[in-house]
């Protein structure tokens, strides 16, 4: 398993993700570029902590440029605007769970070339869960459906 992050907002949230994905044993993780922040930032150090040393971060300027360097590999998406629960997903041991900026998600262009997606069913009240927590709730379920 493989994680993308789509044009990040916030700089704590990379380095949380950072650390899921270093308890996780995931050990590369895709950023789509613009982050509205240098990849540098103290936020992602921060939060981080000493796990990014588990981490190959790979930069990708564009999605066109991700999808071109990961080939055939399934990507992922969870998104609000699935229909599809995360926990009834049949998941593969090298798929890549993307998210998209915090702020606005993954643009509708993009979204419509990703074949499969996935939603974390929440209390109807609310809007979305941090992109985060996502991960690591899908990663979580990806790894016990393949152990």
């Amino acid at each position: 398993m493989e994680v993308c992050l789509f044009e990040p907002d916030i700089a704590g949230n990379v380095g949380n993700i950072i650390r899921t994905c270093a308890c996780f044993e995931i050990v590369k993780m895709h950023i789509i570029l613009p982050a509205s922040f240098p990849l540098d930032n103290k936020a992602i150090k921060k939060s981080a902590m000493d796990y990014g040393k588990y981490v190959e971060i790979i930069k990708h300027d564009s999605f066109y440029n991700f999808k071109s360097f990961i080939g055939e590999k399934r990507i992922i998406l969870l998104t609000i605007k699935a229909t599809i629960k995360h926990f009834d997903f049949k998941y593969n041991k090298d798929d890549i769970l993307m998210v998209g900026s915090e702020s606005r998600g993954v643009d509708r262009e993009i979204a419509d070339q990703i074949k499969y997606k996935v939603v974390i069913p929440i209390y109807n009240q609310c809007r979305s869960l941090n992109v985060s927590n996502s991960l690591a709730i899908v990663a979580s379920e990806v790894i016990r459906q393949n152990s």
